[in-house]
């Protein structure tokens, strides 16, 4: 998911055409499955995967393809079996066939874009259908809010009735996870990136205008200038919010602190930057659920970018545990 949106920010960026590979089926074993998918634009634009680098090219020249011919979207069949350089596989260890999906991203797409990135960011699941004859041919699309955020595994399934057959590839697109990020420091522009790189939508929160540029943070969704009260009341905490604090302020720390309290929310992760001793002060009038303190898993990081590294693999362990 997270190299979908941002693909997504990228296709809404500019009314250039641009064309959508996605992976809608897998037979066998292939380096990246169902979901997976890669932008081609203008000027040898790419975001995102679709293979490790050995269907690429091949797919670029279609792209172009697909826009010269004018048509909306084609299914192309990769198969991976052979071992050696005359085959798709070149010895990669995948063996498997690939079904990928070209989308031409014009300008109606473009507007369904706009429309299901702010969806997503507001918080809704929207499922994505596309629709194909039994020869894979493309017949249309649509996205519909879903009222539950359920797992779904992406893929293809059929569809029979008495006036037609189609092939279905439905994907459930979810929100993006918000690592909440108190403090607006040198040391918190790396994981601010490192973050972002991960697939998590970030906000930065800090009381220093000075600081709080997109100069600092060029990656974060939102920046928000202001006192701990002032910020929460513009976040809306949900339970799969994931909170770093990291301002070197005691007094601002212990401010975070009692704000999140009153939100009585239920945080999958709240981080505190500094050593044990510390944080236990900290919490002495307080009581949460899943604090990791001293932040990061303990690699002997040292330094910004080090550290960054050990908190996005704390973060990731238990966002997948």
């Amino acid at each position: 998911m997270h190299s979908f949106f941002s693909i997504l920010k990228e296709a809404v960026a500019s009314d250039e055409q641009k064309v959508l590979a996605l992976i809608v089926h897998v037979e066998g074993s292939a380096y990246l499955k169902e979901g997976s998918c890669m932008l081609f634009g203008p000027g040898g634009i790419r975001k995102g995967m679709i293979s490790a680098g050995c269907l690429e090219e091949d797919l670029a020249y279609h792209a172009e393809d697909l826009l010269a011919s004018g048509c909306s979207g084609k299914t192309l069949i990769y198969s991976l079996e052979s071992e050696d350089d005359s085959g798709w596989g070149r010895g990669s260890g995948c063996s498997g066939t690939l079904f990928i999906f070209l989308q031409a991203i014009d300008r109606m797409l473009q507007n369904e874009f706009k429309i299901l990135d702010k969806s997503l960011y507001n918080g809704n699941s929207i499922y994505w259908t596309i629709y194909f004859s039994p020869h894979f041919d493309y017949m249309g699309h649509d996205f519909q809010e879903s009222e539950k955020q359920v797992s779904l595994p992406s893929g293809l399934m059929n569809r029979t009735s008495d006036s037609e057959h189609l092939i279905i590839y439905q994907q459930l697109l979810t929100p993006q996870q918000r690592v909440i990020l108190f403090g607006g420091g040198k040391d918190a522009e790396p994981l601010c990136r490192l973050a972002s790189q991960c697939g998590f939508s970030v906000i930065v929160c800090d009381n220093r205008e000075d600081r709080l540029q997109g100069l600092h943070f060029p990656e974060a969704d939102q920046l928000i200038l202001g006192s701990p009260e002032s910020c929460m009341k513009r976040i809306h905490l949900k339970d799969d919010d994931l909170v770093v604090i990291m301002t070197h302020q005691f007094q601002t720390d212990k401010d975070i602190l009692d704000q999140l309290q009153k939100t009585g929310s239920h945080l999958k992760y709240i981080g505190i930057l500094g050593s044990r001793k510390r944080t236990e002060k900290l919490l002495q009038d307080h009581h949460f659920e899943n604090i990791y303190s001293p932040i990061g898993i303990n690699i002997g990081a040292k330094g910004p970018e080090q550290i960054a590294v050990a908190i996005m693999a704390e973060i990731i362990s238990i966002v997948h545990s």
